[in-house]
């Protein structure tokens, strides 16, 4: 998802004001195929979608992008980078933690 995408798109040339919304857009339309594919494939129908969870959901990530989107705007383009990549760091370093300790036991 955007954790690929988003510095693929700044390494061939987009800087972060156009990586991030066209990540998002990339990942909102392979998440609309996801789910009109399960719904095909498990003859599912619209009636069986639980709206207020649905619905919930939306709306919580419509106000973390409204809060990102204010936040980003006070800092500039390089302390985003860096504070993606140290992000992107961080989450590996603890899939590597969990999954090392997850063989282990």
């Amino acid at each position: 998802g955007g954790f690929m995408l988003t510095p693929l798109l700044c390494h061939v040339g987009h800087d972060m004001d156009s990586a991030v919304p066209t990540s998002l857009a990339v990942i909102f339309l392979s998440s609309c195929v996801g789910a009109n594919w399960y719904m095909h494939l498990f003859g599912m129908s619209l009636s069986s979608i639980d709206y207020k969870v649905s619905g919930s959901l939306v709306l919580v990530g419509c106000l973390g992008m409204s809060a990102s989107g204010r936040l980003a705007a006070l800092m500039t383009s390089s302390l985003r980078q860096k504070i993606y990549a140290g992000i992107l760091f961080v989450l590996g370093c603890g899939t590597f933690v969990i999954e090392g300790l997850a063989h282990y036991e």
